[in-house]
């Protein structure tokens, strides 16, 4: 299965991709350079997309859009976001411009691409919940067991997307600089 991404997967992973960048899109304000310790401790709608270089090594909080316990270098650039909606903003710091280990990204496909690429279902095998097979161009995990030498059954399975794949493989969220980096791979 040369393309595992079918056009679903990929429309929903391509609108997925668009909601974050457009989180993203507007004018920066530049703000003066400042240590993790100086970041605005309340954020409001009125500071989006101001944006802050930090001086010191630092570890993201709750106000951080990647979570608690990131760490960041020094020089690593911060921005205000709203990552809520219209009508209830959250607003948060998103890292920004930071150098990204695409080799993690890497081996998040890798490990997705191994679980799929040889793994077609096979009617004189056994297979356990969890397991993943494909079929007919379909992707999907068995939510029931599966006895050898019987035939496809449906009920014994549930279809799984790509994107479904890659929170197993890396069950946190992309951050901004995996999702660019991710853009980029595929560009």
């Amino acid at each position: 299965m040369a393309n595992f991404i079918d056009y679903n997967n990929a429309t929903e992973l391509f609108g997925a991709v668009g909601t974050k960048l457009n989180a993203l899109s507007g004018a920066y304000v530049i703000r003066p350079k400042c240590t993790f310790a100086n970041l605005p401790s309340v954020l409001t709608v009125a500071m989006t997309g101001y944006a802050y270089n930090v001086t010191d090594n630092f570890t993201t909080d709750s106000r951080f859009v990647e979570g608690i316990g990131k760490k960041y270098s020094a020089g690593s650039n911060v921005v205000v976001v709203n990552d809520g909606d219209a009508t209830t903003p959250s607003m948060k710091f998103d890292v920004i411009g930071n150098f990204v280990d695409v080799d993690a990204i890497n081996n998040r496909i890798d490990s997705v691409r191994e679980m799929i690429s040889d793994n077609a279902f096979n009617s004189t095998s056994a297979y356990s919940v969890g397991d993943i097979v494909t079929y007919e161009d379909g992707i999907y995990k068995f939510k029931a067991a599966h006895t050898a030498n019987t035939a496809w059954d449906s009920t014994e399975v549930d279809a799984i997307s790509v994107i479904d794949l890659i929170n197993v493989a890396e069950p946190d969220s992309l951050t901004t600089d995996q999702l660019n980096a991710l853009l980029a791979l595929l560009g």
